[in-house]
């Protein structure tokens, strides 16, 4: 259980663009801007939640977390 006296969100990451994938190549997720800084107007502290971490690490940061952030979007699904 969370004991924070400000609400922590998760922020899921996503897979990165084809054109940020072929300029910086170490990059596996990324999060836009404007939902980190979304959150934090909301009053919230947000922490970042890589969608390609294994499931103990997930595990583990849902326990830190008071609620997620799914950002939406139209992904390729597809290749």
């Amino acid at each position: 259980m969370v004991n924070n006296a400000e609400p922590v969100i998760g922020i899921v990451t996503l897979d990165p663009s084809p054109a940020m994938a072929r300029r910086h190549r170490n990059i596996k997720g990324m999060i836009p801007r404007s939902y980190k800084k979304w959150v934090e107007q909301t009053g919230a502290r947000a922490i970042v939640i890589p969608h390609y971490a294994s499931d103990a690490v997930i595990k583990l940061l849902m326990k830190q977390v008071n609620g997620v952030l799914f950002p939406g979007g139209a992904p390729t699904l597809v290749e």
